[in-house]
């Protein structure tokens, strides 16, 4: 379990390395894999990046494509 390599409970697992924007909730834990700004494995130039919120009672993710700011 994530309690077992941690070696606490944890709320959020960010992770990365495969390329692919993901945003999931698994047994109550926000999984987020922010993709990559610079090389997304989809057909485009740009890619994206995760914005993280955190607040004592909520938390939220969200990606943002880059192609819209350009």
């Amino acid at each position: 379990t994530l309690e077992t390599v941690f070696g606490a409970a944890v709320d959020i697992v960010v992770f990365g390395h495969t390329h692919y924007a993901v945003i999931e909730e698994y047994q109550g834990i926000l999984m987020l894999n922010p993709g990559s700004p610079s090389l997304p494995r989809q057909l485009r130039r740009l890619g994206q990046v995760a914005v993280l919120e955190l607040e004592a009672d909520h938390k939220s993710a969200e990606i943002l494509e880059l192609s819209t700011f350009s």
